[in-house]
C-alpha cells in the first residue's frame, strides 16, 4: 500500500492536471476518497477566493485561511470577525494601522489597474517581525464572456537590529484563472490556469 507521502503526491499532481474551474469539487471528491489526506491537501492546494460583505462598513472582502479562525471570517476593514468570535486572533496595534494602511493602498491599485475586482490584505505577528497575505479577485460575468482571476500573495518580513542589513523578505505567489465563453454552442473555448511562483532571493 502507498505511503502517506506517495498519496499526497499523487493526489496533488492529479490536482495540478484537473480544471481549476472544478476545484472546489475535485478536492472535495479527492477527501472523500482518501480522508486521511484532508488537511495536507487543505493546506496545499489554493482553492477560488470567495467574497463577504462587511455588515459594520458595506464594503467586500475575501476569504481565505489567513483570516480564518475556526468558522469565522476577520474583516480588515472593521478587525471584526462574522460570525462574531469574542477571542478571535487580531494583529496587534501597530501591525494592525499597518494593515488598514495597506489595504487602502492596495484597494487604490485594484481599482487604478483592474477599475473592478475585490482586494485584501490581512497581517499577522511573528515572533521577529511579521507576514501578510495580499489577495485580488477578478471576475467578470457578461453574455460572452465568463471568467474569473484570483491572486495570493504570501509575504513574511523579517525586522533586523538597528545597523545590520535588512535582507529580502520571504514570499510566494500563486494564481488561479479561468475564461470560458459562456456559450452553449459546440465550439466552446476555456482557458483554465494554476500557477505557484516561490522567491528564490534570500
Amino acid at each position: 500500500m502507498a505511503s502517506h507521502e506517495q498519496q499526497l503526491d499523487c493526489a496533488l499532481d492529479l490536482m495540478r492536471r484537473l480544471p481549476p474551474q472544478q476545484i472546489e469539487k475535485n478536492l472535495s471528491d479527492l477527501i472523500d476518497l482518501v480522508p486521511s489526506l484532508c488537511e495536507d491537501l487543505l493546506s496545499s492546494v489554493d482553492q477560488p477566493l470567495k467574497i463577504a460583505r462587511d455588515k459594520e462598513t458595506g464594503k467586500d472582502y475575501l476569504l481565505c485561511d489567513y483570516n480564518r479562525d475556526g468558522d469565522s471570517y476577520r474583516s480588515p476593514w472593521s478587525n471584526k470577525y462574522d460570525p462574531p468570535l469574542a477571542d478571535g486572533a487580531v494583529p496587534s496595534d501597530r501591525l494592525r494601522r499597518l494593515e488598514i494602511e495597506a489595504n487602502q493602498a492596495f484597494d487604490t491599485y485594484r481599482e487604478l489597474y483592474f477599475e473592478s475586482g475585490v482586494c485584501s490584505v490581512y497581517l499577522w505577528d511573528l515572533d521577529h517581525g511579521f507576514a501578510g497575505v495580499i489577495l485580488i479577485k477578478k471576475a467578470g460575468d457578461t453574455e460572452k464572456i465568463k471568467g474569473c482571476w484570483d491572486s495570493i500573495h504570501v509575504v513574511e518580513v523579517q525586522v533586523c537590529p538597528v545597523g545590520r542589513p535588512i535582507g529580502h523578505p520571504d514570499s510566494r505567489a500563486s494564481s488561479v484563472t479561468g475564461k470560458g465563453t459562456g456559450s452553449k454552442r459546440p465550439l466552446q473555448a476555456d482557458v483554465d490556469g494554476d500557477a505557484v511562483a516561490p522567491d528564490d532571493q534570500g
